[in-house]
């Protein structure tokens, strides 16, 4: 997988693959004591599709940055065509539109923040 950059993105520009089933509380309280409240150390996979960055790998990571307040995560930015199963992108609308708003919404009250918009993927 190429990194493309590496950039400081908000907690609230990045949305989720993944639902909050799949994310394990204890991991997100040892990542907390693991990284820097500014997210400045914070590792999470992104892609950009369609002007909005989603995750691929870090979820538990933007929460815990999220639970420490941080504003802003450092993101490592790939092409979603170089990723498994995202790499069609029928798969990834798909992904998206599974997942659906009420991800979208946990990880708002979760997180405590809100998103500036939501996908339209989200909303089917």
């Amino acid at each position: 997988m190429n990194i493309l950059d590496v950039r400081m993105v908000g907690i609230n520009e990045l949305y989720p693959t993944e639902s909050l089933a799949f994310i394990d509380p204890e991991t997100i309280k040892h990542i907390e004591f693991e990284i820097k409240a500014d997210g400045t150390d914070t590792e999470i996979i992104t892609f950009l599709f369609e002007e909005h960055y989603y995750i691929y790998r870090g979820h538990d990571q933007l929460m815990a940055a999220a639970f420490l307040h941080a504003d802003k995560v450092r993101i490592f930015l790939v092409d979603y065509k170089e990723l498994p199963f995202f790499c069609d992108e029928n798969n990834l609308k798909n992904t998206l539109s599974s997942i659906g708003m009420s991800t979208i919404y946990d990880f708002e009250g979760i997180c405590g923040f809100t998103y500036p918009e939501y996908p339209k993927y989200y909303r089917k």
